[in-house]
């Protein structure tokens, strides 16, 4: 398959909680059709989103306590453009 992934930064906001909005689509070279699409908004402040990032640490199988860990995640920019990396190469693997 030859593809091309692009999409855009829809909203960010370092404080007072890290807040990520990104869409993205997955466009088919040869003919120019939709393969996948892909549109969320993480809030760092948000419950479903502290779950997903204790998941994302179990299954990296990270030391330290979810709390600490969901700190890190809350403070550092780079480490939770990690976790949101991992969250859309999920969504990829259970597409293909």
């Amino acid at each position: 398959n030859n593809a091309i992934i692009v999409g855009s930064v829809t909203q960010f906001k370092p404080y007072p909680h890290l807040t990520l909005g990104i869409r993205l689509k997955m466009i088919d070279l040869r003919n120019g059709d939709l393969i996948w699409a892909f549109e969320q908004i993480w809030d760092c402040n948000d419950s479903t989103t502290k779950d997903r990032i204790r998941h994302y640490f179990r299954s990296k199988n990270q030391s330290g306590s979810d709390e600490l860990n969901e700190q890190l995640i809350a403070k550092s920019s780079k480490k939770f453009v990690d976790f949101i990396s991992f969250e859309i190469a999920q969504t990829l693997k259970t597409q293909h």
